[in-house]
C-alpha cells in the first residue's frame, strides 16, 4: 500500500529535507525533535525563502516506489544540490561574471602609478598637485585638455622650457628631458596621468612613444 502523506506539512523546506533524510523512521518523537532542533539551529542563518524556497521544496520532493508490500522511500539526489544552491543564492554568493579586459587595464594602472611615482613624484608630487611657483599641477590640469596623447608624450621624451600657463597660473621653469626612462614606462605614464586626478583621458602605447623618440621635434 502507498504511504499516507501526512496532512501537517513541515513550515520550513529544511524540516522537509531533515524529516526525509533520517534513516531511522521509528525513532521516538523526543529524539526526532532533539535531532530536528539542531538541524534548525545549524541551518536557519542561511534559510531560503521566496522563489528559492520554492525550488528546494519542487526539487526535494521524494518519490515513492511500490515493491510488493513494502514502499521504498528514495530521496532525489537533486535535493542536495538544492540545498546547497539555495543557501549559496540566499547568501548572495552566485559566481559574478568578470569583465575579463578589467584585470589587464588595472595592471596598466598600477604600472602606470609605479612608473609614475618613480620617476615624476619628485616635481609633481605622488598626488599629481605640483609644488605652487616651481612645478605645474597634472591633476585637473586645464594644459593636458588641450594635448593629445602624443603631445604629452612627446614633453615626457624631449622635456620643455619657458613659460607655460596651468589653470590660469603662469610657471616658467625647466622640465628635462626623460629620454632615460624605456617606451613601455613612459607610455604607462602618459596612460596613467591622463586618466587620473580629474583629466580627460586618453592612452599612447610603447609602440607610439618609440616612434616618437626618433621623430625630431
Amino acid at each position: 500500500m502507498r504511504r499516507r502523506r501526512s496532512s501537517r506539512s513541515p513550515t520550513s523546506a529544511w524540516s522537509a529535507i531533515c524529516s526525509r533524510c533520517c534513516r531511522n523512521w521509528k525513532r521516538n518523537s523526543t529524539e526526532r525533535t532533539r535531532h530536528w532542533s539542531s538541524v534548525q539551529a545549524h541551518h536557519a542563518p542561511c534559510e531560503p525563502s521566496g522563489e528559492a524556497q520554492v525550488m528546494l521544496q519542487r526539487l526535494s520532493s521524494p518519490v515513492h516506489v511500490n515493491s510488493g508490500s513494502r514502499t521504498f522511500l528514495m530521496k532525489r539526489t537533486f535535493a542536495v544540490v538544492a540545498v546547497v544552491m539555495a543557501g549559496v543564492w540566499s547568501l548572495g554568493l552566485a559566481p559574478s561574471h568578470a569583465n575579463p579586459a578589467a584585470a589587464p587595464a588595472a595592471a596598466g594602472a598600477l604600472k602606470g602609478k609605479a612608473a609614475f611615482e618613480a620617476n615624476c613624484a619628485a616635481c609633481h608630487q605622488a598626488t599629481g598637485k605640483g609644488l605652487p611657483g616651481a612645478f605645474p599641477p597634472l591633476a585637473g590640469s586645464d594644459w593636458l585638455k588641450g594635448k593629445k596623447p602624443s603631445q604629452v608624450a612627446e614633453v615626457v621624451l624631449k622635456g620643455l622650457h619657458g613659460p607655460v600657463v596651468v589653470n590660469g597660473v603662469t610657471y616658467n621653469n625647466v622640465m628635462p628631458p626623460q629620454s632615460g626612462i624605456n617606451d613601455a614606462d613612459i607610455a604607462a605614464i602618459v596612460t596613467y596621468v591622463l586618466n587620473q586626478w580629474g583629466n580627460p583621458g586618453g592612452s599612447i602605447s610603447a609602440d607610439e612613444v618609440k616612434a616618437l623618440r626618433g621623430k625630431p621635434r
